[in-house]
């Protein structure tokens, strides 16, 4: 992960090698600001069933939602080693986008469920914030 300015979801996901500022997508991802100059992105993790929600937090972690996934969130360390954040019985599947909040809890939208939750780690702690919605 030494060639990215910082941990990033597009970085992670994709393989793809950005050679210029000219093949910038715009938006507050634009491409060419994720990748060193001239070095490639890595392939973190594979095998999904349908990866959603990436996002990083302040200290380098990676984390995603594999919507068919009983576990739902995973979280990708530095050092590349992933582990899933919640049991099943958390009821945290289904998480189809997900942000850090200045409070350190993980908000994250839950279409199936209709629902937006926040969630604190490592505790697992979930406190529903929003039901009967299709959030995304």
């Amino acid at each position: 992960m030494k060639s990215l300015k910082k941990l990033t979801p597009l970085a992670l996901l994709l393989a793809l090698t950005i050679s210029s500022p000219a093949q910038d997508l715009g938006g507050d991802l634009a491409l060419h600001k994720l990748l060193i100059e001239g070095e490639k992105w890595e392939l973190v993790v594979d095998g999904l069933g349908f990866a959603d929600a990436p996002c990083g937090d302040d200290t380098g972690n990676f984390y995603y939602s594999d919507m068919r996934s009983k576990e739902g969130i995973f979280k990708v360390a530095p050092d590349g080693k992933i582990t899933p954040l919640f049991p099943e019985s958390a009821r945290a599947q289904s998480i189809s986008g997900a942000k850090f909040g200045p409070d350190g809890r993980l908000y994250c939208c839950q279409g199936k469920q209709t629902r937006v939750i926040a969630m604190e780690i490592p505790s697992g702690k979930i406190e529903v914030l929003a039901e009967d919605m299709r959030p995304n």
